[in-house]
């Protein structure tokens, strides 16, 4: 008597099923997540050692699939079941998409314990001369690494070979514009009167995120002391919903000094809402400084939308990113890094000092100048330029005559 097609057993032990093609396709459910998870085999002893294994793994409340599934498989696997132990919603949601994107359809057919260090290599490069930014290729490492990572973990792998690939060598380092003193008043008077412009008055005033300044609730702020606890950002649910997470992006809350001219912001803009909320025929009420007209957390997509042509107009280099950058180049110049990183709510020194501590144009140009005219007098005969005739840097300050407008978003 021949074989049976399929042989399924009973309360969500799996099956086997031999398909057209004469392989054997092994499925359980996922107890964890309710889904079906299949595997392949070419023989039948190779199928039922694979259902003993997957079925073990099932009832230990394991990842299914092991190493010897394909990165595809395994990928869904962890993404769904796994990937989402001590990670954001929103970090997981990124990570489907990259896997989605640009690692499963270049890796996705190799089998886990097969991959190798070169083969993430060739993935790199291949996504490089697509033209994707290096930005965006290390984003793609970070989320295959965090995959072999918990693959090691679990003992499915003796090692993350993501870890020990090399992006390849670039000569020239992607330049950041840091935008000049005059690019942000410009930015400010573009601004002026729309429903972003206490929120760039923010990212300007404090360096804050533009997630931050979004999540940003009346009772992280003491208006009268002029203080503002930042202790959360805006993310994203796995259906993609704008979300008001519990905590910053690196997980640590800190607290900023409001100048007065930003405190004169934030109490028109809460007037605002206050009005926006009478007005409202359908309001949630999330206790937040920049909801939408319904209450509602706002996307920074959005925001970022209103921002570009304004910015364009004024001939503003880049995004809220850029007052940032603007920020902290104007504090790592006056101030230790430790003291900025705090401000800036970066968990280590060493992120401020290689990213953020930049040499704007304005002050390589005047430090030229102090040395010309250092050149000069030791030329002439004169003393050397001594230390203290070094012009300045501007204050921290944002122009004041702009930052006192009130903003219209709620």
């Amino acid at each position: 008597m021949s074989e049976p097609r399929s042989r399924k057993r009973g309360n969500g032990e799996g099956s086997i099923r031999l398909r057209k093609d004469g392989r054997y396709e092994i499925t359980v459910t996922d107890p964890a997540t309710g889904r079906r998870r299949s595997e392949y085999a070419r023989t039948d002893p190779q199928a039922k050692r694979a259902l003993r294994r997957m079925t073990a793994r099932a009832d230990a409340g394991e990842v299914v699939l092991d190493a010897g599934a394909s990165v595809r498989s395994y990928a869904r696997e962890w993404l769904a079941s796994r990937a989402g132990h001590r990670r954001r919603a929103s970090t997981v949601r990124e990570y489907e998409y990259r896997f989605e994107k640009w690692i499963l359809p270049a890796i996705g057919g190799l089998r886990l314990r097969e991959v190798t260090m070169l083969d993430v290599e060739d993935l790199f490069d291949a996504l490089l001369a697509q033209g994707l930014a290096r930005g965006t290729v290390k984003a793609v490492r970070n989320a295959l690494a965090a995959m072999m990572t918990d693959a090691v973990r679990a003992r499915h792998l003796a090692t993350n070979v993501v870890r020990d690939a090399r992006m390849p060598e670039s000569d020239e380092e992607e330049p950041i514009e840091i935008p000049t003193d005059a690019q942000v008043i410009a930015l400010m008077e573009a601004v002026e009167g729309t429903e972003i412009e206490a929120v760039v008055a923010l990212c300007a005033g404090v360096g804050a995120r533009i997630g931050e300044v979004l999540a940003m609730k009346w009772a992280d702020v003491d208006l009268d002391e002029g203080r503002w606890r930042v202790a959360r950002t805006i993310t994203r649910g796995r259906q993609g919903q704008t979300l008001v997470g519990a905590r910053t992006k690196t997980g640590r809350s800190r607290e900023v000094y409001l100048f007065p001219e930003l405190v004169v912001v934030m109490r028109r803009q809460k007037a605002r809402v206050a009005e926006a909320r009478l007005r409202s025929a359908h309001w949630e009420d999330h206790d937040l400084a920049f909801p939408t007209s319904i209450g509602t957390p706002c996307d920074p997509h959005n925001v970022r939308r209103v921002l570009k042509p304004l910015a364009l107009s004024a001939g503003f280099p880049g995004a809220f990113k850029g007052l940032r950058h603007w920020f902290a180049s104007i504090a790592t110049t006056m101030y230790p890094e430790a003291t900025v990183a705090k401000v800036l709510g970066h968990a280590r020194v060493s992120t401020t000092t290689d990213i953020y501590s930049h040499l704007r144009r304005s002050d390589a140009e005047r430090i030229g100048v102090a040395v010309s005219v250092a050149v000069n007098r030791k030329i002439t005969g004169e003393n050397m330029l001594q230390r203290n005739d070094l012009v300045r840097p501007e204050g921290l300050e944002p122009p004041t005559d702009r930052v006192e407008t009130g903003c219209s978003i709620h």
